[in-house]
């Protein structure tokens, strides 16, 4: 008799490339946690880091009903304009 413990985990590598190939360069690393999927690291901005989450969300969207944790840094800093 043969027993297996099998565990089925998201595929967080195909994830990251598909990040690579739409986002060149990032600084963003993708984990997974249970059915959950955690992007951390650093995003050059809010536009990257909004776009790295619809990627994964729209990735696993066609495998389960999963979540993305976006903990992404914004690399750019506070601006503010000043009229003199």
């Amino acid at each position: 008799m043969l027993h297996l413990d099998l565990e089925v985990t998201l595929d967080s590598k195909a994830i990251k490339k598909l990040i690579d190939r739409t986002i060149p360069g990032n600084k963003i690393q993708v984990d997974t946690t249970g059915m959950n999927v955690v992007l951390k690291g650093t995003a050059a901005n809010a536009v990257e880091s909004k776009m790295a989450e619809d990627l994964a969300l729209r990735f696993v969207n066609d495998t389960c009903e999963c979540k993305i944790l976006n903990t992404l840094k914004i690399a750019e800093g506070d601006q503010a304009m000043l009229k003199v």
